[in-house]
């Protein structure tokens, strides 16, 4: 299946080869800005927000099950730069924006979110290793941190810098 999200606020599910659609989901007027999915394919994490999001407006995340199609959940997070990865086996969802640390949300059914400190700046990428076991983030001042998802640990020097200018994106080798 192809997802897509409209600027309505609608995700859709499309069978490419025959070029039909399959389902429309619906539920908030915002755009939808992002889509991931965990490896397995059984999460679809949709993330909504209006063009004109500023500081301290939130951004809706949205987690559908594809099995069934039910919204499993839904919360509001903060909104200006706005980015997430959902790991790979589909238990975590890490997000980070422009004012705060990397988030880690359980997706696995157990409610609650875990701060991953970063240093001070605006977050710019997040990504989790093929194998689940590593998380990375990347921000504007050109620090990248990588965190041991099991123990939260930090494995990059405190004083690690990637790059002197700002580092926009991220991604492990599989």
């Amino acid at each position: 299946a192809l997802f897509a999200g409209t600027q309505s606020g609608e995700g859709q599910v499309w069978a490419v080869p025959v070029r039909q659609l399959l389902r429309t989901l619906s539920g908030s007027a915002e755009p939808v800005r992002r889509l991931r999915q965990d490896a397995q394919g059984r999460l679809l994490v949709v993330g909504q927000w209006k063009d004109d999001v500023q500081a301290g407006f939130p951004c809706r995340i949205r987690v559908w099950n594809v099995a069934d199609w039910q919204e499993q959940e839904s919360w509001m997070v903060p909104g200006i730069g706005l980015v997430y990865a959902v790991s790979p086996e589909g238990r975590w969802l890490a997000t980070g924006h422009g004012y705060g640390p990397v988030q880690l949300r359980n997706l696995s059914g157990r409610s609650g979110t875990n701060a991953v400190p970063l240093a001070a700046g605006t977050v710019t990428d997040v990504t989790f290793s093929p194998d689940g076991r590593l998380l990375a983030a990347s921000n504007q001042e050109g620090t990248v941190k990588v965190w041991e998802v099991s123990t939260f640990r930090e494995l990059t020097p405190p004083d690690f810098r990637a790059h002197h200018r700002s580092v926009w994106t991220l991604t492990f080798s599989p």
